[in-house]
């Protein structure tokens, strides 16, 4: 990300990016190559095959041919030789800088200004496609407009959370079957019931009685199906005012490889991605399951992510201790009444 950023940010705009890598980084060279020459950008490849050897890659910048008055350094990425070398073998008078987070860093002329704040110009989009994925599809929006139900299943989550269940269930087996009408194989209980009758009142239901329930259309399944928890955490994402964020993310790579994430957003260029839950996930292991498909996401999406799982249904203390291991945070229950402020908890301590 440290040699992306700059190049993106209007009032720096290069004509042109010579990329130096060794043979171990030579996908991600390519990857950054790619994105560059997608965004208009000229590149050119300087291969550093000797990178333990000094005398080596100065030799090897010989052959670039450069004019040192119209470059500058960036020294954010490479091993310390590789920087070293191109330190040296650049004239003095050349701007040399290193990037952390979202602010460059004069070296060559410390006393300039302290920073520079690059321009946060890194989409989702952008991100994905740095690390080898490509976005097939997400939403930028609000998909239903429930909030005041959103707020009571929130906040009465003791009273909701066994009947959440089931009409995750019958919501699943509608969708499955292409149904609107769905009958369950015994009578609901007194708050399966009045989880239905606010259903109802939301025109969720057209209809409901002691075992069953008309969704009023697919978007209504959708819903019921816990579609409704990711649109809560579209809704907390933009109380913050993120970069960018999303949700029903799909992502794809160059083996066919297919990802689903609930919702993601980008803050100071770190990226943050979240599953949403109302299943109950201490269930045949669904609880490990989630947290580890979390796990392998966030290693395939770049050191600084984050993983974070808003779970509607408390998950068990053994669940709990594993995201702790695997680095990823939990919300459930009751807090996701205060979803935003979670997140930008996560954000300061990040």
């Amino acid at each position: 990300m440290e040699n992306i950023l700059p190049l993106l940010d209007p009032k720096i705009a290069p004509e042109k990016v010579i990329l130096c890598y060794s043979p171990s980084h030579e996908d991600d060279a390519n990857m950054q190559r790619d994105f560059c020459l997608n965004k208009g950008l000229e590149v050119e490849m300087l291969a550093l095959s000797q990178k333990h050897q000094l005398g080596c890659l100065q030799e090897r910048f010989l052959h670039l041919d450069v004019k040192p008055s119209e470059c500058a350094l960036n020294l954010s990425c490479g091993s310390k030789l590789m920087c070293l070398a191109a330190y040296e073998f650049l004239d003095d008078d050349i701007f040399r800088f290193c990037v952390e987070k979202d602010h460059l860093f004069p070296i060559s002329e410390p006393g300039a200004f302290d920073y520079y704040d690059l321009d946060n110009q890194i989409k989702l989009e952008d991100y994905f496609a740095l690390h080898g994925w490509e976005v097939q599809s997400l939403v930028r929006t609000k998909t239903v407009h429930h909030d005041e139900l959103m707020d009571e299943l929130f906040e009465r989550v003791d009273d909701f959370e066994k009947a959440i269940g089931l009409l995750n269930k019958l919501a699943n087996d509608a969708d499955d079957d292409g149904v609107l009408n769905m009958r369950h194989r015994r009578k609901f209980n007194e708050q399966q019931l009045e989880l239905m009758g606010k259903l109802y009142t939301a025109n969720l239901l057209t209809y409901y009685d002691s075992n069953s329930v008309t969704f009023s259309d697919q978007e209504a399944v959708d819903f019921c199906r816990g579609f409704w928890i990711e649109d809560a955490a579209y809704l907390a994402m933009k109380q913050l005012n993120v970069q960018d964020c999303a949700i029903s993310v799909e992502i794809r790579n160059e083996q066919g490889i297919k990802n689903e994430i609930d919702a993601a957003f980008l803050h100071e260029n770190q990226l943050y991605l979240m599953e949403c839950k109302t299943a109950h996930l201490a269930r045949e292991g669904k609880g490990t399951q989630t947290l580890y498909k979390m796990d392998t996401l966030v290693d395939y999406a770049g050191l600084h992510t984050k993983g974070i799982l808003a779970s509607y249904r408390p998950l068990e203390d053994f669940d709990i201790r594993r995201a702790h291991d695997l680095g990823i945070t939990i919300i459930q229950g009751t807090a996701l009444k205060n979803f935003a402020s979670h997140l930008n908890k996560i954000i300061e301590v990040s």
